[in-house]
């Protein structure tokens, strides 16, 4: 759920989907009882450390999936460079 808010946020700052796509998904996320921010006591390159162990990840990329809009959403293979910058910009829209 972290993820998922962290990288549409990053998405929504980077103009692949509009504010209020992604504050649908944010506060669905939320309605769940989910987090939806990193906590504070994890430090930010140990959560791009684990996501080298995500299940969508081959050759040394990442699938990252990239809301559009509702029901909508690019697949995009993405280096660890990439992806931590994409993070860096969903934690930065806070």
């Amino acid at each position: 759920a972290i993820g998922m808010a962290t990288v549409v946020r990053g998405a929504c700052r980077r103009g692949s989907c509009d504010a209020k796509t992604a504050g649908r998904i944010v506060s669905a996320i939320e309605k769940l009882g989910l987090p939806t921010t990193r906590p504070g006591s994890i430090p930010f390159d140990s959560v791009c450390e684990a996501m080298k162990s995500d299940k969508k990840r081959a050759g040394g990329k990442t699938v990252a999936v990239i809301p559009k809009e509702i029901g909508k959403c690019s697949l995009v293979p993405t280096d660890d460079g990439e992806l931590f910058e994409l993070m860096q910009d969903g934690e930065a829209a806070l």
